[in-house]
């Protein structure tokens, strides 16, 4: 999670391309997971723009009774 000041500076997609470059490189891993709450659009489109797909849902996990929402990028 990048913080609320830094967001949309580009440092997750910095971090997300380092870590893809990496686990690619290793060839260990063949896939990413990742999770917003429900509440967070922006950060599910952020996730959807980058190559993730939705892939689960739990609901009423957080506080106030807000769902997770699940994502799943292949490598």
């Amino acid at each position: 999670m990048v913080k609320d000041g830094l967001r949309g500076s580009g440092i997750g997609e910095s971090l997300l391309n380092f870590l893809e470059g990496y686990l690619k490189k290793e060839k260990n891993s063949k896939f990413l997971l990742s999770s917003s709450m429900t509440d967070a659009t922006k950060a599910q489109k952020w996730h959807i723009r980058r190559g993730f797909e939705e892939c689960g849902f739990i609901t009423s996990i957080n506080e106030n009774n807000v769902g997770e929402v699940f994502f799943r990028k292949n490598l």
